[in-house]
């Protein structure tokens, strides 16, 4: 029996610190992460919604995995790494998708703010998932999946 896998996954890095940052900062940056995970692995977490989705409502199985990677307040030379959506992995049937979170699009908001940041910024990224989808030929309906998430998004959050 095939173990099941999430079809939408999520990944969190950070908040980055450097080793030349005050104690205090870094306890500041560990209780962010440590707020923005809630978000995400919290009771009323967006894993929730995301894990009700399966691959195979979507297409054939040439993407069975979408990682949603969440950099917390990134070090200018994590930026330098990101791009906006990565490499579509054949091999895997996956692909992982850069979100960058700072204090202004996420910490600094109200708790509205913070939900309507994942649904605004996950569907951007799913709009130019539809783009790389089409252009490498991969089956996928992205376009289902987009109406999909903001559906479930709006009943859930």
């Amino acid at each position: 029996m095939e173990k099941s896998i999430d079809f939408l996954g999520c990944f969190v890095s950070g908040p980055s610190v450097l080793s030349t940052d005050s104690q205090s900062s870094k306890e500041f940056s560990r209780g962010l992460g440590e707020l923005f995970r809630s978000y995400i692995w919290g009771v009323n977490g967006i894993k929730n919604i995301l894990k009700k989705f399966q691959y195979s409502d979507y297409g054939s199985g040439d993407l069975k995995l979408i990682l949603f990677q969440f950099y917390l307040n990134p070090l200018t030379i994590e930026l330098n790494g990101l791009t906006e959506i990565g490499n579509y992995k054949k091999k895997e049937c996956s692909i992982g998708i850069p979100i960058i979170v700072t204090s202004e699009n996420f910490f600094n908001q109200s708790e509205l703010g913070r939900r309507q940041f994942f649904k605004r910024a996950i569907l951007a990224k799913l709009d130019l998932l539809e783009q790389l989808v089409a252009k490498k030929k991969i089956d996928c309906d992205v376009n289902k999946l987009k109406i999909d998430f903001e559906n479930e998004f709006l009943i859930k959050a």
